[in-house]
C-alpha cells in the first residue's frame, strides 16, 4: 500500500484517495443519467437520450441533424458511412424542448429534421434529394 504524508503530517493511502475520486466520478455520472430531462437542458444527444423523459419532451438538434450531416459529407467530399452518421448523431448538441416549441422550430426551419433513432435510414434518402 502506498502511503503519503500530506502537509499537516497526516498519512493517507493513495489507493484510497484514487478509489474515493473514482467513486465520486461514477456517482456523478449515475446521478446525471437518472435525473429526468427538463426544458432547456442542453448536451450531447447520446447522453441526454439516456435520461428519463416522463414529460415526453423533445431533443431538438441545434443546428438540425440534417444540416450537420450535409455539412460533414460536404467536407468529407464523399458519402458518410453509417458509423460516421451515428457518431455525428450521438455527439451533436441538442436542447430539450416541449412539443409546441419543437414544432415551431421545425416550421421556421422549413423542413422536418432527421429522427435520431432512424438517422442512417433517413440520411440515405435525404442525401439523394440534396442539391449537388
Amino acid at each position: 500500500m502506498l502511503m503519503t504524508l500530506n502537509r499537516s503530517g497526516q498519512t493517507f493511502s493513495k489507493k484510497i484517495v484514487y478509489l474515493s475520486l473514482f467513486t465520486f466520478l461514477i456517482a456523478g455520472q449515475v446521478m446525471a443519467a437518472t435525473e429526468s430531462l427538463a426544458e432547456l437542458d442542453v448536451g450531447e444527444y447520446a447522453e441526454l437520450a439516456k435520461r428519463p423523459n416522463p414529460k415526453h419532451l423533445v431533443l431538438q438538434y441545434v443546428p438540425a441533424l440534417a444540416a450537420l450531416l450535409a455539412r460533414a459529407e460536404q467536407l468529407k467530399a464523399a458519402p458518410l458511412t453509417q458509423a460516421e452518421v451515428e457518431k455525428i448523431r450521438d455527439h451533436a448538441s441538442v436542447m430539450v424542448a416541449n412539443n409546441r416549441a419543437a414544432k415551431a422550430v421545425a416550421e421556421k426551419r422549413g423542413y422536418k429534421d432527421i429522427h435520431p433513432e432512424s438517422a442512417w435510414e433517413e440520411w440515405k434518402v435525404l442525401r439523394t434529394q440534396l442539391p449537388r
